[in-house]
């Protein structure tokens, strides 16, 4: 019914992903190294396209060997769509081929915060230093954001920190690209509290709050630190289970063991 569409067949756990991708315009994919989670997010791509619902999708990647590593991946599973790495170029091509008629656009995330001129900067108050987040050119950033209605945050566990500049960025993204991918084998290493901002992003609150402080008192312990004076917070193992359920209805997750359908490695 969903009319799923593929161009290299997909092993069963990535036609699952794909399905539910379809049933949920945001979805996490929390898929280990090499069980084809940029499979997913290209089939996903493919079919919103040829239902009308994307013009153009953005890819945002940790470093600049993924995006020869994604151009390649393109070129294998959707090779009708045009797509565009930004590397070695000045802001003003970038600019140009961010306007161009390429369907994917692929970036690093340091390379998308440079595009839409998010950075920190410094200000003195007195003797004291705080920093704020400032937009140099807020329509500018505004007009590049409009281009996408798809995006595909890939090793997503980069916006882990709710105040870092990929965290507001990627919340920038949430208005003008109602579809919304994360695709990430380690999402969080020992505290699942570092989902909360990744959470945000895809579903804007809705599996884990729209406050960080609401995801802490539904799953966190408290202890007051007494050098600070704040309250120290720590994931509650307790509810584990119940966290994890909560995530169900948005994210997948597959160890390399269960997908038995994967060729052998050989070599």
């Amino acid at each position: 019914k969903l009319g799923a569409r593929w161009n290299t067949t997909p092993y069963r756990h990535q036609k699952i992903g794909i399905l539910a991708g379809l049933q949920n315009p945001t979805c996490y994919f929390l898929y280990e190294a090499g069980t084809g989670k940029t499979h997913v997010a290209l089939s996903l791509l493919l079919t919103r396209i040829q239902k009308s619902e994307v013009e153009k999708c953005l890819v945002l990647v940790p470093g600049v060997a993924n995006i020869g590593a994604w151009l390649e991946e393109i070129q294998r599973h959707a090779p009708e769509l045009s797509a565009v790495g930004l590397t070695d170029m000045t802001s003003e091509a970038k600019r140009r081929a961010l306007a161009g008629d390429e369907r994917i656009v692929v970036v690093t995330y340091m390379g998308w915060l440079k595009l839409i001129g998010m950075h920190f900067e410094v200000k003195k108050q007195g003797k004291r230093k705080t920093k704020s987040v400032v937009v140099d050119d807020a329509e500018l950033a505004t007009t590049i954001e409009s281009l996408f209605q798809m995006v595909v945050f890939d090793e997503f566990n980069a916006a882990k920190n709710r105040k870092s500049l990929t965290f507001l960025a990627g919340v920038r993204l949430m208005r003008p690209a109602p579809y919304r991918y994360g695709l990430s084998g380690t999402p969080f290493h020992k505290d699942p509290t570092d989902l909360w901002s990744q959470m945000y992003i895809l579903d804007e609150g809705y599996s884990l709050g729209e406050g960080i402080g609401i995801f802490q008192a539904a799953y966190c312990t408290r202890k007051r630190n007494h050098f600070s004076g704040f309250f120290d917070f720590q994931f509650d193992e307790r509810k584990r289970d119940e966290f994890q359920e909560r995530l169900g209805h948005c994210a997948i997750r597959y160890s390399a063991k269960e997908c038995m359908d994967l060729p052998t490695v050989t070599g």
